[in-house]
Parts: structure tokens; sequence; C-alpha cells
């Protein structure tokens, strides 16, 4: 497992991998947001981490995006605006 860390402000936003002790900037390119609401989640179902960013981008607006990790590159999928981030299953979505 890699653990990974998401920074967020109006400046910028950072995706950090772990590389041993330390993270590595891995200059994603996301969208700097204020009010900002972050989750990860795996929706494409390929095993690797997935960014759900919200929040409110200056010029931009209210919004919110999917970004897909391709290989430690985030690539902007097409999503409905909405102001806050979550991820979920819907029900019977989950076998024990």
């Amino acid at each position: 497992m890699v653990l990974a860390l998401l920074l967020i402000g109006l400046a910028a936003a950072y995706t950090c991998r772990a590389d041993g002790p330390t993270f590595t900037d891995v200059e994603a390119g996301l969208l700097g947001v204020t009010d900002s609401s972050v989750a990860w989640g795996d929706c494409d179902g390929d095993g690797d981490l997935d960014a759900l960013v919200a929040g409110n981008a200056g010029t931009v607006g209210v919004f919110s995006r999917v970004y897909r990790n391709d290989a430690g590159a985030f690539i902007l999928r097409p999503t409905p605006s909405c102001p806050e981030s979550r991820w979920g299953r819907p029900p019977g979505s989950i076998t024990i």
C-alpha cells in the first residue's frame, strides 16, 4: 500500500506520495480551492486512489471534480457540480 497526502488551498493543490519515510510532491495539477472538501476513493475500480475535490475556486465558483488516478497522474473526469464531496456505496453493493 502506498500512502498519499493531498493538501489543497486557493493558491495551489499538492498531492504527495510516501517514498519511504518522506513524502514526494507528484505535481498532480489539481485546481486550488477554498472552503474545500476532499475525499479519496477508488471510483474506477483499478485499485489506486482517485480524488474527489469540492469547494470554491474563486472565478470558477463552487464546484466538485473527480480526478482519476492513472499511474500517479490525476486526470479530470466529467462530473456534475456540487459544493461537497463524499464517497459512498449503493445498498447491496458490498458482499461479505
